[in-house]
């Protein structure tokens, strides 16, 4: 059974993600929910809880996938671990780092002033260059917003062997039955 470890996105530990487990598990993946405190954390918390959930795991062979700003602390691994088969960005909030604007910042502001800093000091596009994963998937809901396209198709040209999918009739939200069974059908 193939294994995929998915750090979700923010605040969403509320979820169970029961109807992607078992969507999932349905065409063969045995899934594996990173668990992330969000609550008063900062990027570099999240980066060292994933990172110490992970540390003594066999990751040769599996699939990490990073929902919305999990992506960010999947990259973060990625960058750091070489022997993740694939890594997948859901959806994956591109703007931060590199290309957080003033105008971006305002529509993120939910995150508040400490990540907002935090955010600002990372380099997604290094990150992106050190990540050593055989495939890459970006991925995004075909309904979300069109800066979530762009620099999704910015981030392709930084690693050419990955590939830019979008998941018809899909939202930001990886536990819809849209979002589920396009993931499912292009893992």
């Amino acid at each position: 059974m193939k294994i995929i470890y998915i750090i979700p996105g923010f605040f969403e530990y509320k979820l169970d993600y029961e109807p992607l487990k078992s969507t999932l598990s349905k065409v063969g993946w045995s899934v594996k929910i990173v668990p992330i405190t969000w609550k008063y954390k900062t990027p570099s918390d999240w980066f060292i809880q994933a990172r110490a959930y992970l540390h003594n795991k066999d990751l040769i062979g599996a699939t990490l996938l990073g929902f919305s700003a999990g992506g960010l602390t999947a990259l973060q691994i990625a960058s750091k671990r070489h022997d993740i088969e694939r890594l997948v960005l859901c959806s994956f909030p591109y703007a931060i780092g590199g290309g957080l604007t003033s105008r971006v910042e305002k529509k993120v502001s939910f995150l508040g002033k400490r990540r907002i800093e935090e955010l600002k000091n990372i380099d997604v596009y290094k990150e992106l260059e050190k990540v050593r994963a055989k495939r890459v998937d970006f991925i995004y809901g075909s309904r979300e917003s069109a800066l979530l396209k762009k620099y999704a198709k910015r981030m392709q040209k930084i690693v050419p062997r990955c590939r830019l999918i979008s998941i018809r009739d899909a939202f930001h939200d990886i536990n819809s039955p849209a979002y589920g069974e396009g993931l499912a059908k292009i893992l």
